[in-house]
């Protein structure tokens, strides 16, 4: 009788056969998707663009009703995730659509690069796909390419930050800044690191003089004068708040920050009672590798 490993090899051997799974593509050049996989169960199309780029390859997937029903949405959020991505490939971008209350996946990106002209060419296709493509209303993480794109693509679009990675880039700066220890274990200290934070609730308008006015309290005042580790660390993070954020304010005239006020500013989502993060993207990316 054939011994155990000789019988699992015979039937891994067999189902290979069976199966005539194709090589794993060494290129995107050699990145065929097989036809079955263009369309949905039920036969409808599924691939809306390949640009079939050797070196910026972007395939774009959803069905005409997918298209349709974003074209009809009060907004759209938009966010990738590297953890389900397939060989080759840099991100898996989704783009849900916010109607009635309810969110819903209505288009999935794969893309070999996280650059300008990928996001352009994304947001074009769409357009073309469906010419009442208009939004008005997107938000996304805090990349500079994906917002730039969303507003060259999308004339008069508002473009919003998410309020949950705004909140991580300052916790991370915190910690380059040496003062993650400080931070949970001094109450007082965290809690003015949090009035940060909360200019994103303050009126656009009101955002770099109210950034003045926290600078001038006696909290922070002490630390801009003071040379402990802790006191340089505030002074990096302020500088950090103001060349990324807040922008600065001179004599004559106003700098602005890498990101507008009006981007990462949730005083009017919240009133208009829109959300304020696209947490919900980030769930449903979970939920696909959970």
């Amino acid at each position: 009788m054939k011994s155990y490993e000789t019988l699992s090899r015979n039937v891994r051997r067999i189902r290979q056969k069976g199966n005539s799974l194709p090589s794993v593509p060494v290129t995107l050049a050699d990145f065929i998707l097989p036809e079955e996989y263009m369309v949905t169960l039920e036969g409808q199309q599924f691939l809306l663009h390949d640009n079939e780029d050797p070196f910026r390859r972007t395939m774009i997937f959803a069905t005409k009703e997918n298209i349709s029903f974003l074209a009809h949405c009060d907004e759209w959020y938009m966010d990738g995730t590297f953890d389900i991505c397939p060989p080759l490939f840099s991100q898996l971008y989704t783009i849900h659509g916010r109607r009635n209350n309810l969110h819903f996946p209505l288009v999935y990106v794969l893309a070999s690069k996280k650059d300008y002209f990928t996001y352009e060419g994304l947001f074009n296709q769409l357009k073309v796909a469906d010419k009442r493509l208009q939004q008005k209303k997107i938000m996304i993480d805090f990349e500079k390419a994906a917002h730039k794109a969303a507003e060259d693509v999308f004339e008069g679009v508002e473009v919003s930050g998410c309020f949950f990675h705004f909140c991580q880039c300052l916790y991370r700066k915190i910690q380059e800044c040496g003062l993650k220890k400080t931070y949970i274990e001094d109450a007082t200290f965290a809690m003015n690191m949090r009035c940060i934070t909360a200019l994103a609730f303050v009126p656009v308008h009101n955002v770099v003089n109210n950034f003045e006015k926290l600078k001038k309290l006696k909290f922070f005042s002490k630390k801009l004068k003071g040379k402990s580790d802790v006191d340089f660390g505030v002074q990096k993070l302020l500088l950090y708040m103001e060349s990324t954020w807040i922008g600065k304010q001179g004599r004559k005239s106003y700098k602005p920050g890498m990101f507008q006020l009006k981007m990462w500013n949730v005083y009017q989502l919240t009133l208009d009672l829109f959300p304020r993060t696209n947490n919900i993207v980030e769930a449903w990316h979970n939920t696909c590798t959970s």
